[in-house]
């Protein structure tokens, strides 16, 4: 019998596991969390909060003369406070359910205040979150980017490294003060090859492309594929620097996991990232990347 109660413990333990994974607009994301959803865990998926059409631009915010506000600032300046750090949490109208487990958080990914509402909704959600899951895809950001001039360039930055930075902040300062957590970075890189590398893709534009069309009118534009590779540069620097931080507070319950996806095999990279990230004791490589599919001491992952 006290056998039996340990092994039900352990699984209840694991059944009430809980994961937020960023984010929706990433195909990988959302599969991992259906995954991890019907292996018993607490899954809460980001969702980008997006312009609605049509819908009324707020109030101008007063900025100081000669100063221009910029553009994700004055957004924070003007996103009500009632922004809801309790309504994703508690299953309000950012959040929606489709199977009792797994739900979904609005996330304003240039916004300072979204990511602080986002810890604050977990906090409420969980006594305490166990795993945060950030996958960065390279392909996905190549086909939602461009920097055809600077306010172009601006808003790549805002939503692919200003975004992920806040958000990694938020849940490494959420980890830390729970005394425990675990922060797992995901990132896809290009596939191999240079100016067919945005063709595979899927980039509307290659590089050679956007050069070209340029060219005659002496404008300068940078490819999806190019702002991409940009972005998942500073989402490499943000996971090293992160792991490093934990490493250097003294607690081993703070733990980070750095993870090359490959390129092409999804199978592959949902399979092995459920697996690690289901071990209760993984073998980790403090501040390096791992690929996925490589196997640590003795074939045990």
């Amino acid at each position: 019998m006290p056998c039996f109660g340990r092994v039900l413990g352990g699984i209840l333990t694991k059944m009430n596991t809980s994961v937020l994974i960023s984010d929706k607009s990433i195909p990988f994301a959302s599969t991992l969390a259906r995954s991890l959803e019907s292996r018993g865990w607490v899954v809460t998926l980001l969702s980008e909060a997006l312009p609605r059409e049509g819908a009324a631009a707020p109030a101008k915010s007063r900025t100081p003369r000669g100063k221009a506000a910029y553009p994700a600032e004055a957004q924070d300046a003007k996103e009500p406070e009632s922004a809801a750090p309790d309504s994703g949490a508690q299953g309000g109208p950012d959040a929606t359910s489709a199977s009792g487990t797994v739900s979904e958080l609005s996330w304003n990914r240039p916004s300072v205040l979204s990511a602080k509402t986002v810890a604050i909704a977990l906090r409420n959600r969980y006594r305490a979150l166990d795993h945060a899951v950030i996958v960065f895809d390279s392909r996905v950001v190549s086909q939602a980017s461009s920097a055809v001039d600077g306010t172009a360039l601006a808003m790549a930055a805002d939503r692919y490294v200003r975004g992920l930075a806040l958000l990694a902040y938020e849940l490494a300062s959420l980890f830390s003060a729970q005394g425990r957590g675990r922060l797992t970075f995901a990132v896809r890189e290009a596939l191999p090859g240079s100016g067919a590398q945005a063709a595979e893709m899927g980039s509307p534009r290659s590089g050679a492309e956007a050069q070209g069309e340029n060219a005659s009118s002496g404008a300068f534009a940078l490819s999806g594929a190019a702002v991409a590779s940009v972005a998942r540069g500073a989402f490499m620097a943000l996971a090293e620097e992160t792991a490093a931080a934990f490493a250097g507070s003294g607690n081993a319950a703070l733990q980070t996991f750095l993870v090359k996806l490959d390129p092409t095999d999804d199978a592959l990279n949902l399979d092995w990232l459920v697996a690690r990230l289901q071990a209760e004791n993984p073998q980790r490589a403090l501040g390096s990347w791992v690929k996925a599919g490589s196997r640590g001491l003795f074939g045990i992952i």
